[in-house]
């Protein structure tokens, strides 16, 4: 058995199998890369470098940051888990999240510089290591300790193509409409991307594209509406159903549309509406076809 890997590692693998990691869709490139480096004889470390910051969290910024007292106990713990990982002769493969921290970005004082511990066994051979950063840190740190760096083969993830958004949203597509009981329209998805891209300017795709399906999701299972009650269709719909009646169905709309996306206030009426006119124009039908169509 072993102890240490056991102790202060997890396994990504165990995880795999028993499905708690969600599918990667559109980085066949990147992932056919990271092949191609493992299997080479030397430099066989690849480093994922990507433009943006995913908020990753790792033990490493642990050992980056950790203080003077417990330093000679941290040595003890990763010196154990390299002499293991070493002794299964590449059956191993180290997972090291924010490579930057090794090499003690942000590290308090008198911590320790994990990358004196790894950096001769990756240099020998001994031990294969996938790393990932952003690359502005991989240009403070990293490319600083020239080394350490050798020691590595960049992988660069780019932001995804527009066939590549689609790929990653259709491939969601079966683990959030289950997840939260709806139905999730191609349709949706295709202006998912095309909004998402477009008003969410602190983010990047894939990931604004995901944040917003899902709390689109969340508010159609809040509310029981379906994404089509929304949509311009539905208002088409309406103007059908009532003829010569284009200001009513408006403004009408006009609030649905504010309240099912979230954006009225809550604990009080979705609207109050005084439907006026003369005797036989049609206020009563009108009110009750919008409940009909609304409230169905």
């Amino acid at each position: 058995t072993y102890q240490a890997l056991e102790k202060y590692d997890h396994d990504l693998v165990a995880d795999a199998e028993d499905g708690k990691l969600n599918q990667v869709i559109g980085r066949d490139q990147e992932i056919r890369h990271c092949i191609q480096v493992l299997s080479r004889r030397m430099r066989n470390n690849p480093v994922l470098i990507e433009e943006t910051s995913v908020g990753k969290t790792s033990i490493v910024e642990e050992l980056a940051q950790s203080d003077e007292s417990c330093r000679g106990k941290l040595e003890e713990r990763l010196k154990s888990v390299l002499k293991e990982t070493e002794n299964l002769n590449g059956g191993i493969i180290l997972f090291i999240d924010e490579l930057h921290l090794v090499l003690g970005a942000r590290r308090a004082e008198g911590a320790m510089n994990v990358a004196n511990l790894l950096n001769p066994m990756l240099a020998r051979d001994e031990v294969r290591c996938i790393g990932t950063t952003k690359l502005d840190e991989y240009r403070k740190y990293i490319e600083k300790y020239p080394t350490f760096e050798s020691c590595f083969q960049q992988v660069l993830v780019k932001e995804l193509t527009v066939a590549a958004r689609g790929s990653i949203l259709r491939g969601l597509k079966d683990r959030y409409g289950p997840h939260f009981g709806v139905r999730i329209l191609h349709s949706a998805l295709v202006i998912d991307a095309e909004l998402s891209n477009r008003y969410i300017a602190n983010q990047f795709l894939p990931h604004k594209a995901i944040n917003l399906i899902d709390e689109t999701c969340t508010i159609s299972q809040w509310t029981g509406t379906l994404v089509s009650k929304l949509s311009q269709t539905e208002s088409e719909h309406l103007h059908e159903k009532l003829i010569e009646q284009d200001d009513a169905v408006n403004n009408v709309a006009e609030v649905f549309l504010r309240s099912r996306a979230g954006l009225s206030k809550q604990n009080q009426p979705i609207g109050l509406f005084l439907f006026s006119g003369p005797t036989g124009v049609g206020e009563t039908k009108s009110a009750k076809t919008l409940a009909l169509e609304l409230f169905d």
